[in-house]
């Protein structure tokens, strides 16, 4: 399965993507393999590129994974999110629903990225 790791945390999303690449699945995430640069550090252009980049890597999942951050932190992993819901691809949570959208039925949540490979290979199979 295709899977795009949303988070706040780079080296947590890192985490989750090895774990999950162990399990059998492709990720899709490149921003978790890229250097990092704030968004004030690149210019227009590069900042629309980073964002179609972004949005193509959820497009081309079969399945997002967010992993949730220990205090409420806005940004790209909600849109990101979103954009998974709203494309009917699976949808899962690591760890607490940091907002009401996380609350929706269809998202399933789970403690750990093992138990979300687990049940993301259930749902393959």
């Amino acid at each position: 399965m295709k899977i795009y790791v949303a988070a706040h945390c780079r080296w947590a999303a890192h985490y989750v993507a090895l774990v999950l690449g162990y399990s059998g699945h492709e990720i899709t995430s490149g921003w978790i393999y890229t250097d990092f640069k704030p968004t004030d550090q690149h210019d227009e252009s590069e900042r629309a590129g980073i964002a179609q980049d972004d949005f193509d890597d959820v497009a081309r999942s079969d399945a997002l994974v967010l992993v949730a951050g220990p205090d409420r932190y806005p940004g790209g992993k909600f849109v990101e999110t979103g954009i998974a819901l709203g494309m009917g691809k699976r949808v899962v949570v690591i760890g607490r629903r940091e907002n009401m959208l996380i609350w929706l039925p269809a998202i399933r949540q789970v403690d750990d990225p093992h138990a979300a490979a687990d049940l993301l290979n259930q749902e393959a199979a």
